[in-house]
């Protein structure tokens, strides 16, 4: 289908999920900036971080992991 898969994380195995935002500063323009600064981590039960950097729709990308996942979430403020 055009993609490959390069690492699973099973939902069961999620211990924390969040969206990272990071400042993202260059002497550059903006039009040539690739970096979005949004990221999402993964915490894994056995303590494991994964961060995926420069998601760049990672608003609806979160919102399908949370959607999909057969778990009951917190928001954590």
């Amino acid at each position: 289908m055009g993609h490959k898969v390069h690492w699973v994380i099973p939902y069961d195995q999620i211990n924390n999920f969040e969206k990272q935002d990071r400042i993202v500063t260059k002497n550059i323009p903006d039009k040539l900036q690739r970096d979005s600064g949004k990221d999402l981590k993964f915490i894994t039960k056995d303590g494991q971080e994964f961060v995926l950097s420069q998601v760049d729709q990672r608003d609806e990308a979160f919102s399908q992991i949370i959607g999909f996942a057969p778990a009951n979430w917190q928001v954590v403020w």
